[in-house]
């Protein structure tokens, strides 16, 4: 959540707002939001009906979900092009995902 400095962060959001505003206009925005840091979420589970929470991290890993983008993409392809368009990709990595209902749509 340190990674970017704090010029960097608001500069990357407004790009991503106006990309936002540009897949819109192409009729492939769903949604998109930044996420809060990992210090305001908390890891839920369920074992044999007991529920835990913990303020630790699911995952020890480098990465970080920053936020997300959910687009209408024509393929695999397309994700990728708009996914290099996602400020984020400069510093980090976009990971896509195509999520169950939208498997076999074309």
């Amino acid at each position: 959540e340190d990674a970017w400095p704090p010029d960097e962060h608001k500069l990357a959001l407004a790009e991503s707002i106006e990309l936002c505003h540009q897949l819109h206009a192409e009729g492939k925005y769903t949604s998109a939001a930044p996420r809060h840091p990992p210090a305001t979420g908390k890891c839920v589970r369920v074992r044999d009906g007991l529920t835990t929470n913990s303020d630790a991290r699911f995952a020890d890993t480098k990465e970080q979900l920053g936020g997300y983008f959910l687009v209408e993409a024509r393929d695999l392809d397309d994700a990728i092009a708009i996914a290099a368009r996602i400020p984020g990709c400069l510093r980090g990595t976009a990971e896509i995902r195509p999520l169950w209902w939208q498997i076999g749509k074309q």
